[in-house]
């Protein structure tokens, strides 16, 4: 009961106007689409009588065009700020060593950088983790459900869950002197 799967998922955030300044006067330009392309390969797997599963999955997204909200003296709107990638791998897994109790352990490791910046990018720097993407993170779960009558089940459960250290979002910002 061993799976090995690929795949190509391609998406986009649509394009929008941006309306004007704060004051009504100048008409902000556009923002175009952005869009991204995910490359994906991993293993499923089930095992001990299907009490165990394993996924273990590696990825490489490609995105392009990214919104960022930008701020100049006038007010905040949106821009297309350039590129990034982001790869990783990702681990899922459960065992239930009797019917009605299940453990889980989930696991990701990303590495996620802004590759190129549009000239007014502002404050963005390429080569550093994107924010609010962390490098590291896992969880540990566990589940008990028991019933109580005929109609009636119970269900238990918990969590532990650790998210490494991320960046805020930044945001794109010009002064009045550039």
């Amino acid at each position: 009961e061993v799976m090995l799967y690929g795949r190509v998922v391609t998406g986009y955030l649509p394009g929008t106007t941006n309306g004007t300044d704060a004051a009504g006067l100048v008409a902000r330009p556009p923002v175009k689409a952005d869009g991204l392309t995910n490359y994906e390969m991993g293993l499923k797997s089930e095992f001990l009588d299907r009490r165990g599963m394993v996924d273990l999955t590696v990825f490489y997204i490609d995105w392009k065009d990214i919104q960022l909200t930008f701020q100049d003296p006038s007010g905040w709107y949106l821009i297309n700020g350039g590129r990034a990638l982001s790869r990783g791998v990702e681990l899922a897994s459960a065992y239930s060593p009797l019917h009605t109790l299940r453990f889980g352990y989930n696991a990701a490791y990303t590495q996620s950088e802004y590759t190129e910046l549009a000239p007014n990018g502002g404050n963005m720097l390429t080569g550093y983790q994107l924010p609010q993407v962390p490098k590291w993170s896992m969880s540990f779960t566990a589940d008990y459900d028991w019933a109580l009558t005929g109609l009636w089940h119970a269900h238990v459960g918990g969590a532990w869950r650790w998210i490494g250290p991320l960046w805020t979002e930044l945001v794109a910002s010009r002064s009045l002197g550039g």
